[in-house]
């Protein structure tokens, strides 16, 4: 054991003095890594399928739908340097050992890779050592391969016909990463994290580094204008990103633009002096993928990590920027507790705002006066005063006011209704006017669940700016952005159903996710450095009102969120919970359907009460009942005229009274209603008008020989008289019917009427 040790140590002097000698990155070095020679990985892998999972699992990639998109993944994880740090930080010693030897024995002559004996001999190591470690790296780790390689004649040639010798070999996809990244654990002047900044930013790849100036604000404006015209030297770029990064607050607008998961590793970093193993920040970060933060991190210079040369992983932020960002981190480390979005325990505020998707109940509301009233919009897509305010006492939602003082709620109801689907805005006939009428995604909408609703609802809300407007405190309209609207629904995700939270955690949850406004445009500069704490104070002044909108406004009318307050004032909230309706509405998972649909109570003076908000119950009684009210309990009436609306739309008869019957409680209907519904359909009046051409002809004339001669010509063909056909188009036109008759030698008299013509 103690031999062992020494050839240990004598071996990694060794290993320091023979990869001097190949120069770093040097043309023969990168020529040596191009040699067709070496082994191919992926061609094994193909040749060999069940490596493949084995092999994915060593470089962290996830299976993916087979085996070819699973090596291409793997391919391209091997030239990422933080997946060949992974791989070195779970070797052991000897075999970080044997395998730098076996990187790093490039030669752009000779095939690459080591005999076992020139293996043992340059690593000092036992034979018996050296073979368990290559069988380890073959077998195991899958970075290696044997070969065979003849040895060479007299002249320097490979004799044909002399003995092979086994030589191990390095997979060729791999070779580069693994070089670059072991150098950190033999050579002590590759120990990244005694880097500056400057000097991290000038191993990035050029295309990361133009992205990470862009969001630095380094060369936004040029003096040509609009055409991308490089006007900075690869070194003239790493200075000015590495300027910009030196400002107190850039740390943290980048930090705004990343996931929460990373901000929070960032922040630990700099409470821990900006450098801690990479085994506690696993711990910290907990279930998630540690490569892809790591990778997030340094994609925008605020984090990267290195290997020591003992074989340990280091997570650490550059000195100089660390001196920078120090003072600031603590602070923000500070406020993350205060404003911490955690509960506050059950029964912390009294409930003040109703939970219920009332936008729900008004857009069933809108699609029933659509079907019983003649609603014709404006020139300016708004209802007439007199229908606004005759359906505006049916609706629940808040009041909205414009500029002009008046309530707008009524017309933005019916716009979203058109906008999801559910209405459109058509011209029955060339006389009459525009009006909403029930939409093609109308029936579709109708067998959704109540959470199906709301989640098409919130989908549809989220990706929408200034079509639905939300109110201020003082009834005004509020104008947002689907960006908004995306980040609070997504802080929302990460709140417990039915606990209360502060108001101030969710704005301060918030204000994280908001870029800080660091350039100045005007200016075509940084603008001076100020406290982040008072870069929030500013936020919250200005911008904080939207959120607060949308939690009274469309988020607590569509039920997902409850409002209370610890102020006396019941209007002023400071306190919000989930419901569970809200819960599964944000879960986007597929909504369940009801296990027993609500039951209909039909009460002898005409009117329905239907005891709970069912959907598939409520839009098949819309075409056929007037609204009274909707709600958790909703009441419609039947009249002769909501009758002839829905018989004139297709419903059934004896399909109402069936679905009537079948949903009623007590089963049976009250016999006045039946009877009076009867009564009622009788005096339906149907008529069908079809637009047609007379043909007169002689009275011996059949409706055989008419019709042979019209042949295939799309038309519908009627004898009314001797000597009269009626003929309906089906498609053919007039000209198409005169063209028909003079082909077949009958002489053809009369025009169209003027209408017809073109």
């Amino acid at each position: 054991m103690v031999r062992w040790s020494q050839g240990l140590a004598r071996g990694r002097d060794l290993c320091y003095a023979s990869a001097c000698k190949i120069p770093l990155f040097s043309q023969e070095w990168l020529r040596a890594m191009r040699d067709v020679s070496m082994m191919s990985l992926k061609r094994k892998l193909e040749q060999e399928r069940a490596l493949v999972p084995l092999v994915a699992q060593v470089w962290g990639v996830s299976p993916g739908q087979n085996d070819a998109s699973t090596i291409a993944l793997i391919m391209q994880q091997m030239q990422n340097a933080h997946a060949a740090r992974s791989v070195w930080e779970v070797l052991s010693a000897p075999e970080r050992l044997c395998l730098f030897h076996l990187v790093g024995s490039g030669n752009p002559v000779e095939p690459q890779g080591l005999t076992l004996s020139s293996l043992c001999q340059s690593t000092e190591l036992p034979t018996a050592c050296v073979e368990e470690v290559a069988e380890s790296l073959r077998a195991r780790w899958y970075l290696v391969d044997v070969g065979t390689l003849s040895p060479p004649s007299k002249k320097g040639r490979r004799s044909a016909g002399s003995p092979s010798e086994p030589v191990i070999f390095p997979f060729r996809e791999c070779l580069e990463q693994l070089w670059r990244t072991g150098l950190e654990i033999f050579r002590p002047e590759a120990d990244r994290s005694n880097f500056e900044l400057l000097d991290l930013l000038s191993t990035m790849p050029t295309q990361q580094l133009s992205q990470l100036a862009s969001k630095c604000h380094v060369g936004a404006h040029s003096s040509y204008g609009f055409y991308a015209v490089p006007v900075l030297s690869a070194r003239e770029l790493q200075q000015r990103v590495a300027q910009a990064l030196c400002h107190p607050l850039m740390a943290f607008e980048l930090l705004h633009m990343l996931s929460p998961s990373a901000q929070e590793i960032f922040l630990w970093l700099c409470c821990q002096r900006g450098k801690v193993k990479a085994s506690e920040v696993r711990v910290h970060l907990g279930p998630g993928d540690f490569n892809a933060v790591i990778s997030t991190l340094e994609a925008h210079a605020l984090a990267f990590d290195t290997l020591t040369s003992d074989g340990t992983r280091w997570l650490f932020i550059p000195s100089d920027l660390l001196t920078q960002v120090s003072h600031e981190a603590e602070l923000w480390a500070e406020d993350d507790q205060r404003y911490a979005l955690r509960p506050l325990g059950e029964n912390a505020a009294a409930e003040h705002a109703s939970q219920h998707p009332i936008v729900l109940y008004d857009l069933a509301t809108v699609v029933g006066m659509s079907y019983q009233m003649v609603i014709e919009p404006t020139k300016e897509n708004r209802l007439p005063k007199r229908l606004r305010v005759k359906i505006r006492p049916l609706l629940h939602g808040r009041t909205r006011t414009d500029e002009a003082g008046e309530d707008v709620y009524v017309d933005q109801v019916f716009q979203t209704a058109k906008a999801l689907g559910l209405l459109c805005c058509v011209q029955p006939a060339d006389e009459e006017k525009r009006r909403y009428q029930p939409g093609a995604k109308l029936p579709e909408w109708s067998e959704l669940t109540l959470v199906g609703q709301a989640q098409q609802f919130l989908h549809w809300w989220k990706e929408t700016g200034t079509s639905w407007m939300d109110v201020r405190p003082n009834g005004r309209v509020l104008s947002s952005s689907s960006i908004t609207h995306q980040q609070i629904t997504g802080q929302l995700k990460r709140c417990v159903p039915g606990q209360w939270y502060h108001l101030d955690a969710l704005l301060y949850a918030i204000w994280r996710q908001v870029p800080l406004g660091l350039y100045d445009y005007s200016q075509h500069a940084l603008i001076k450095p100020i406290p982040l704490r008072t870069k929030r104070e500013e936020w919250v002044q200005r911008e904080a009102m939207t959120s607060v909108g949308h939690l009274t406004g469309t988020l607590s009318e569509l039920g997902i969120v409850s409002l209370g307050s610890t102020k006396e004032t019941a209007e002023s909230y400071d306190l919000f919970c989930v419901t569970a309706f809200g819960a599964a509405v944000l879960a986007e998972a597929d909504a369940q359907s009801e296990t027993q649909a609500p039951q209909l109570i039909v009460q002898p003076n005409y009117e329905v009460l239907l005891m709970e908000f069912c959907p598939q119950l409520v839009y098949r009684l819309l075409p056929v009942a007037q609204v009274l009210r909707m709600g958790v309990v909703s009441t419609f009436r039947l009249t002769e005229a909501t009758l002839f609306t829905g018989l004139a739309s297709g419903v059934k008869l004896a399909d109402l009274l069936f679905f009537l019957e079948e949903h009623s409680a007590p089963k049976e209907l009250p016999q006045n209603v039946v009877y009076t519904i009867k009564d009622w359909a009788k005096a339906y009046r149907e008529f069908q008008l079809s637009e047609v051409i007379m043909i007169e002809t002689p009275e011996a004339e059949t409706e055989e020989n008419l019709r042979r001669v019209l042949g295939n010509l799309a038309v519908d063909l009627r004898h009314v008289a001797p000597g009269i056909f009626l003929v309906i188009s089906q498609g053919a036109s007039f000209g198409d019917l005169r063209k028909r008759l003079r082909l077949a030698g009958i002489v053809v008299r009369g025009e169209p009427s003027k209408s017809k013509r073109k």
